[in-house]
């Protein structure tokens, strides 16, 4: 695992500011749509409406908080290889294959 080092592009885990700032965007912009679609449904007035407001940085920092998470599971379960039969590029997430034979394990012991 590296840590602010410069990879190849693709890599599990890889982290550019433009997908940062696109994070941190699109979590701003879910906020105001539902700042707004508060202000169209609910009945607030004054102070109240300008409070739900918070929603815009709630949302951004979300999405940031969200898009790291994301790089830090993919730079630590995650592993991509490349079939050479199949010519295919494969992904293998360490958590979903636990948890699948988890599920499989506790369906036989009900058995």
């Amino acid at each position: 695992m590296m840590f602010l080092q410069i990879v190849q592009h693709g890599v599990n885990g890889g982290i550019t500011s433009l997908g940062l700032l696109a994070a941190t965007g699109g979590g701003a912009l879910i906020g105001l749509i539902c700042f707004l679609a508060g202000l169209v449904t609910a009945k607030c007035e004054g102070t109240i409406a300008l409070k739900q407001l918070l929603l815009l940085p709630i949302g951004a920092f979300a999405g940031l908080f969200g898009s790291l998470c994301d790089s830090l599971l993919g730079a630590t379960m995650q592993y991509s290889g490349y079939c050479v039969v199949r010519k295919k590029v494969y992904i293998l997430i360490l958590f979903v294959i636990l948890f699948g034979v988890i599920c499989c394990l506790k369906m036989i012991s009900y058995s």
